[in-house]
């Protein structure tokens, strides 16, 4: 799991405490990766002086940005975990489901085309949030989708269903990124 910061040690706190306590995977399994893009407030340290042993961080010596340092921290794990799948995290992000990554990877792992799986996101209001774009292939249509992204389908709609993976590719052609599952196949 990876997680980026940016002077955010109180909000990155939240997310890490929320994944601890809400995922039901096997923790041998698991490793939260933390990448500091240069933070001023002293958030590598305290971040580390409170989960000392559960993360690692990377604390960059420049501001690379969000997109560079999330590259840096793909690397970084693919070097030296190896692992099946990378989930991107942001830190604003709180988990309140047990098995979300557990549902998160028996749907990436009933396809090997599957390229990114990304969950439900809720606003604290239980509002559902956008997540994603319907399927749409000409430009003006998926740029207005992207504009107005409350009118896009489920926006707001909190129905309980398991979405299957033919349903996905049927409603969807990308996930946003709040929280996105990636096959390591992709690197291949």
């Amino acid at each position: 799991m990876l997680i980026s910061n940016w002077n955010a040690g109180e909000v990155t706190d939240r997310c890490v405490s929320s994944l601890l306590k809400f995922t039901d995977y096997p923790k041998d399994k698991i490793k939260i990766i933390i990448v500091d893009d240069s933070s001023t407030d002293n958030s590598p340290a305290f971040l580390r002086r409170k989960y000392s042993r559960m993360i690692d961080i990377i604390a960059l010596k420049k501001n690379f940005g969000f997109i560079m340092a999330n590259n840096i921290g793909i690397k970084y794990i693919m070097e030296r975990y190896g692992p099946h799948f990378i989930l991107l995290l942001n830190n604003d992000t709180q988990i309140v489901q047990r098995n979300w990554l557990t549902n998160l990877i028996e749907i990436a792992e009933q396809d090997d085309k599957v390229w990114v799986i990304g969950p439900r996101l809720i606003f604290p209001n239980r509002r559902v949030q956008w997540s994603g774009r319907t399927k749409e292939n000409k430009t003006l249509p998926l740029i207005f989708q992207t504009i107005s992204a409350g009118f896009n389908p489920g926006v707001g709609k909190m129905k309980k269903r398991r979405l299957t993976l033919a349903l996905l590719e049927k409603l969807t052609r990308l996930v946003v990124h709040a929280c996105s599952l990636k096959p390591k196949h992709l690197k291949e």
